[in-house]
């Protein structure tokens, strides 16, 4: 599929979906199609006398969709393993009903229409697409996708006003603009470990060697932190930071002509550098050790809110352009201005602000 002008319909591929495609909302006279979806609490049931009882991951038990699985027989580990379109619509059934950002996505329209949008993005996005057969095809959905997606739709869909196979195409188009290079570093992770020592590590050691050495001080701690670097980045601080925040942070991350590699290693080392004397704190304190620096960055949404996110997107994009430039040795210096202008003692501020009024009366 090469083209983004033509949405793909979602397979029908069972007796308890929806045998028809149809919507009540209408524009220009088109009606915007979708398969309505059939929420899982109606298609599970306990009577025995109904054999139509569908599984609900059917892969789960046996490898979790964000992992390598070790019992693939390839010795490459950053081959993704996929899954067959049954298996593939099954799991984003099951994600799309447990999403809790809005109430609307509980609306059978709503879903269906999250679930072609997620169809159609693995249709174009699929290493087996050489296959004509979309119901051959292996599919590479992971968990997370979903809640990217949802993000992004919001932004778009009002109840009052009808959503236009248009808008639909451009959610699509976004999303796409997003996932493709986040899903190959964050979504891998081989990659991963390799973001982690090629951008993430070098970068904190140059912009901050006391941040580094806490982080990364003991040498044996480097995969303990990619416990909560999965968290942070594979859904670009959707946990860590209020929704509008983390809006901003991705107008950034599409409108700046730097690599998601960059970009995201900046916006975690600016993050990092904001609640350092947290981190420092913890790191003094002889009754914690590393497993609680970890649990405070694992437990960062109770923090994240008292962030100023246009500071932290101001210093990672200060932080980009001297790393692609290759003056790295103004990244410290860029650290360090950051923090004495934003880290003013109260009462000198207080004093400040008072000679200001009194300044401006006088002027008056």
């Amino acid at each position: 599929m090469n083209s983004l002008y033509t949405l793909v319909s979602v397979p029908l591929l069972s007796e308890t979906q929806s045998q028809s495609e149809e919507s009540h909302h209408e524009h220009n006279s088109h009606k915007l199609k979708t398969t309505l979806f059939n929420p899982l609490k109606h298609i599970m049931t306990n009577d025995k006398n109904n054999k139509r009882i569908r599984k609900l991951t059917p892969n789960e038990t046996h490898s979790h969709p964000l992992l390598i699985s070790p019992d693939s027989n390839s010795d490459d580990p950053s081959i993704e393993i996929g899954m067959n379109i049954n298996d593939t619509l099954e799991i984003i059934d099951l994600d799309l009903s447990r999403l809790i950002i809005s109430p609307i996505f509980q609306d059978p329209f709503v879903h269906g229409l999250m679930r072609k949008i997620l169809f159609n993005y693995l249709l174009i996005s699929n290493k087996d697409n050489n296959a004509d057969d979309i119901l051959k095809q292996t599919y590479y959905y992971r968990q997370g996708f979903h809640e990217i997606l949802a993000v992004i739709f919001l932004q778009f869909y009002h109840r009052d006003t009808t959503i236009t196979e248009e808008q639909i195409k451009f959610i699509l188009f976004i999303f796409i603009k997003l996932m493709d290079p986040l899903r190959l570093t964050f979504y891998q992770e081989s990659q991963l470990l390799t973001w982690q020592q090629s951008y993430f590590i070098r970068i904190l050691k140059l912009c901050d060697l006391d941040l580094y050495k806490i982080l990364y001080g003991d040498t044996s701690m480097n995969n303990h932190n990619l416990i909560w670097l999965i968290r942070w980045t594979r859904l670009l601080f959707l946990r860590e930071l209020p929704m509008e925040d983390c809006l901003v942070i991705w107008d950034h991350i599409l409108t700046f002509s730097y690599s998601m590699d960059v970009m995201v290693a900046c916006l975690v080392i600016s993050i990092l550098v904001v609640v350092k004397k947290d981190l420092t704190k913890i790191d003094k304190d002889e009754q914690m050790d590393n497993d609680d620096i970890i649990e405070y960055l694992l437990q960062f949404d109770k923090r994240g809110s008292k962030l100023n996110v246009l500071q932290v997107c101001q210093l990672s994009g200060l932080l980009c352009e001297a790393w692609e430039s290759g003056h790295w040795k103004e990244l410290n210096k860029i650290v360090l201005n950051h923090i004495r202008n934003n880290n003013i003692d109260p009462n000198r501020k207080r004093l400040e602000d008072k000679l200001r009024k009194r300044v401006q009366k006088i002027i008056e």
